[in-house]
């Protein structure tokens, strides 16, 4: 079957990757780093705004999501910009360096809000589903320096919160019904996302059925 959008396939595969827990590859296949541009890519994920990487290699929103997945499932491990993972998903989950200033609706975080709502009681309590739109959260924006952002409206997926969640889960701050609400929420974004990029690919289902 001809592939309708490589671009969504390459994700899809990385999504793949991720799910099996090969971080570092799904990474790789993300930035669209090649066998040959290994030493390049990795320079500027960790040198941000010294190299035109970014413009040469745009993401889209589910690059973003699926970048700011990776280093969330890093945790408290120090990698890009000399940053936590938590704090870099965060970075990406709002854009990275095209600094957003509010969360890109999308229809995977429509369907995680939906899922929170019906399956994850007690983790909406600490806001993964916006309760008002006026939240700030601060991220970081690179080169040292943070930014403030405002949170999601009402009623949507806010992944800055989720972030926190997750954070408090790897820290021991979550209760055991809790814990498995965050699990089953990670990889619910994973499964969505991974058939969302495969419909856009040209595979299963019409878009309309994401």
């Amino acid at each position: 079957k001809k592939v309708r959008d490589p671009l969504a396939l390459q994700r899809a595969i990385a999504i793949l990757f991720l799910l099996r827990g090969d971080l570092e590859t799904s990474h790789e296949i993300v930035l669209g780093i090649t066998p040959a541009e290994i030493e390049n890519g990795e320079y500027a994920a960790t040198h941000r705004g010294e190299t035109t990487w970014a413009d040469d290699h745009p993401f889209t929103t589910e690059s973003d999501i699926i970048h700011a997945a990776i280093h969330r499932l890093e945790g408290p491990v120090i990698g890009e910009g000399n940053y936590t993972g938590y704090e870099n998903a965060k970075y990406w989950a709002m854009g990275g360096p095209k600094k957003l200033e509010r969360e890109v609706p999308h229809p995977v975080r429509e369907l995680l809000a939906d899922r929170a709502k019906q399956y994850a009681p007690k983790c909406l309590a600490r806001n993964i589903v916006a309760g008002t739109d006026d939240n700030i959260h601060c991220i970081i924006a690179g080169g040292g320096e943070s930014r403030d952002i405002r949170s999601p409206s009402s009623g949507k997926w806010d992944s800055i919160a989720f972030i926190d969640t997750c954070e408090l889960r790897a820290k021991g701050r979550l209760s055991a019904e809790e814990c498995e609400e965050v699990a089953d929420l990670q990889r619910a974004e994973l499964l969505y996302l991974l058939r969302h990029e495969l419909i856009k690919a040209g595979f299963g289902l019409d878009e309309n059925s994401v």
